[in-house]
């Protein structure tokens, strides 16, 4: 993100058939930005995203927060530069600072508020170094987060499908998807249903059942939140994950199995981008609906729950469990 590009140059490497590009801003607030030795200007690089944005090429914008003497406040000014800009970039987001052997901060930790650098106890390969911050940085400490912080980056536009779909520029199909839809990828993708779905509109499964199956439900142990509180006991402590420490959290889980659906009561969907949604027997049902194409009018013709199956229609179009129906020439 440098001076370097202009708008001519932004447009030559369009023209060159570069479709996307990826990019670390590292920081929406320029005391960091000074702090790490950018060698930008925060204004400097909204220009930059902006002229790859209008000639056509896809942006990945990448940056973190957490850094030593970072705040709160320093962190949601890079919250607020991404929503400020986020018509000029397609994927990306803040990430957490990681310190790593060979960084200026590990060399000369006084200079960053930071002391007791060491590698996280347990992990054989060190890639990344734990450390503590001075105790005056710490009241205020981006690195501690807040609920307000983590309610802002969890606000930041979200990709809507799992890698390889369309996660990064760093997969192929990513790139393919950007030369097909251009820099507005994500709302053509994800809003491709949505809109041009009406109550007359013949939709189909985005996936298929698979019946007669009913599951243990281990997610209940390791959901998303629960692995996020793991991993972030981990950093506080200084202690790697792994592999051990999952098996035994397993071998300790005793679930009560009187709790469990009778056989049939749940089953499962599978949408065509891989994942599993164990469903109850009414979700199975109206999405069997679907099964060979049908629209909502003809649906609600057959239905005396008009209200409720109007619903589970509108969510089970924005989670794209449904699509509209593709001919046989499409497909093939």
């Amino acid at each position: 993100m440098e001076e370097y590009w202009t708008p001519e140059r932004c447009d030559l490497l369009h023209k060159s058939g570069c479709t996307a590009i990826s990019v670390g801003f590292e920081s929406g607030n320029q005391r960091i930005l000074n702090l790490i030795n950018k060698g930008t200007k925060v204004d400097r690089l909204q220009e930059t995203i902006q002229m790859f944005s209008e000639a056509g090429i896809g942006v990945q914008i990448m940056g973190f927060t957490g850094f030593p003497t970072e705040t709160v406040d320093d962190a949601l000014s890079s919250v607020d530069f991404l929503q400020h800009n986020s018509r000029h970039w397609t994927f990306g987001g803040l990430g957490q600072f990681v310190l790593t052997k060979g960084a200026i901060i590990a060399k000369e930790p006084e200079r960053f508020g930071i002391l007791d650098i060491r590698p996280f106890e347990g992990e054989d390969i060190a890639w990344r170094l734990y450390y503590s911050e001075q105790k005056h940085l710490l009241a205020n400490s981006s690195r501690c987060g807040s609920k307000e912080l983590t309610q802002a980056k969890a606000s930041l536009r979200a990709n809507q499908f799992d890698r390889p779909w369309v996660g990064g520029v760093d997969t192929a199909h990513s790139m393919f998807y950007h030369d097909r839809f251009g820099n507005n990828i994500l709302k053509v993708i994800s809003g491709a249903n949505h809109t041009a779905a009406n109550e007359s509109t013949i939709l189909e499964l985005n996936g298929h059942l698979i019946e007669e199956h009913y599951y243990l439900p281990v997610h209940k142990l390791f959901n998303k939140k629960n692995l996020d509180n793991i991993l972030d006991t981990s950093e506080r402590e200084g202690k790697a994950v792994t592999a051990q420490n999952i098996t035994e959290l397993l071998q300790q889980w005793e679930p009560d199995y009187s709790s469990y659906p009778q056989p049939k009561e749940q089953q499962l969907f599978v949408r065509r981008d891989g994942t599993l949604f164990p469903f109850p027997v009414p979700m199975i049902e109206f999405l069997r609906n679907f099964e060979h194409g049908l629209s909502l009018t003809e649906l609600l013709q057959q239905s005396t729950q008009h209200e409720f199956h109007t619903q589970l229609w509108q969510h089970c179009i924005t989670n794209r469990f449904l699509r509209l129906k593709r001919s046989p020439a499409a497909e093939a």
